[in-house]
This record gives C-alpha cells, sequence and structure tokens, in this order.
C-alpha cells in the first residue's frame, strides 16, 4: 500500500513538472507586449540634384541636396503575435540641418523630421537577442528638405528596416539597441524643373534605448 501510494505521488509530480515545462514553453514569446524609449543619432538622405548650383552651391559639378544628421528621439510599442513575431508600432523624431552640396556642403537652417512605421517584428528563435523588422514608414519634413525652394511641410512615404540587438537588466527592464533604415520617396511638389528628384532617400537612426515590459 506505501508503495503504490509513493507511486502514485512521483507520478503526479512528474505529471505537475511535465505540465509546468508546457506553460513555460507556451508563455515563452520573442516579443512580449513592452514600449521602448530610445535616444540617438539620424543621417538624413539625399532628396534631389542638380547640374547646375544656380547660386546654391560652389564649385563645378552637380548641386545635391538633403538632411545632414542630428539627435533623435524614439517610443516604441511591441505586442506578441506567435512565439518568433511580434507587432510593432515606432514613432521617432528630432531636428535635421537642411544642407546644400557643391565643391562643398553648407547648411542655413533645420527642419522638422518624424517617422512614423508600422512594423512586423521577428527572431530566430523566441529567446534570440537579434530581432529584425519590416513594414511601411511615413516622414514628415518641415519644412521640406530642399533648402531654397522647400517652404511648407512634405511628406514621404515608403518602407522601413530595423535590426537590433535586446538585452536584459531585470525581469522588467532591458536595453535595446537598433540601427533603423527608411527609405522614402521624395516629394517634388515644391521644386523646380532644373532638379531631379532622387528615386529614394535613405535615412538612417542609430539608436540606444530602454525596453519596459507592460507585463510581469
Amino acid at each position: 500500500m506505501l508503495r503504490s501510494g509513493a507511486l502514485a505521488c512521483a507520478a503526479l509530480l512528474v505529471a505537475g513538472s511535465a505540465r509546468g515545462q508546457e506553460v513555460r514553453r507556451v508563455e515563452a514569446k520573442a516579443f512580449p507586449a513592452a514600449v521602448a524609449a530610445s535616444f540617438g543619432l539620424g543621417f538624413g538622405g539625399q532628396r534631389a540634384e542638380a547640374s547646375i548650383g544656380q547660386g546654391a552651391c560652389t564649385g563645378g559639378g552637380a548641386c545635391r541636396f538633403k538632411l545632414g544628421s542630428g539627435p533623435m528621439l524614439a517610443l516604441d510599442l511591441q505586442l506578441p503575435l506567435t512565439a518568433t513575431l511580434g507587432f510593432g508600432v515606432s514613432g521617432a523624431g528630432g531636428r535635421a540641418p537642411r544642407v546644400v552640396c557643391g565643391g562643398e556642403c553648407t547648411s542655413t537652417d533645420k527642419a522638422t523630421v518624424i517617422h512614423g512605421s508600422v512594423l512586423l517584428l521577428w527572431r530566430f528563435k523566441a529567446r534570440a537577442p537579434i530581432y529584425f523588422g519590416v513594414g511601411p514608414t511615413l516622414s514628415w519634413i518641415d519644412p521640406g528638405p530642399v533648402l531654397l525652394w522647400d517652404t511648407t511641410s512634405v511628406k514621404e512615404p515608403g518602407g522601413v528596416l530595423v535590426i537590433g540587438y535586446d538585452f536584459g537588466i531585470t525581469p522588467t527592464v532591458g536595453g535595446r539597441i537598433a540601427w533603423w533604415n527608411y527609405l522614402t520617396k521624395p516629394s517634388d511638389k515644391s521644386l523646380p524643373t532644373i532638379l531631379t528628384p532622387t528615386g529614394l532617400a535613405w535615412d538612417k537612426i542609430f539608436s540606444f534605448g530602454v525596453r519596459f515590459a507592460l507585463h510581469k
């Protein structure tokens, strides 16, 4: 009788342990609900080009119009979809100089730059530190990025690709390093015929942030 009872207790313990392991496996998500606040440096891409400087450039050759580099702040939200997939919403903004380059580059003012994105996030494994994200983005620039001609705000639709690295600090707080790439179509609504818009503008942000879990 005692032996049968011991065996029954052992069976219950094994079954309970197996159920616990199963629950832990189910709860392991690559992107648990969390928000992340980041600070980084943005690098603007070229928006237009002219073969003649028209007084805006010094030296010979083409005259290129682009956004320069500047500090950026970002706020991200992530939610789980499957064990290795997640959904993300991101907003990043800052101030960047409007630059014109010929023989040398000059800038006389700055523009407000805001990127808004929706992303599909994934990791190769649920607990892998490296993650990827891709999705549509919309950039708002005020005034537009082309110095001398853009006097009002412009919107640039496109896509975003992010590669990031997450690491733990506490059970509910973690760090995040990310490299954001925004590929957008420059607006030509204010450009004269002497300027040729760039096919795609490539803006980048390299950021460091802190991630806060929304659930324990």
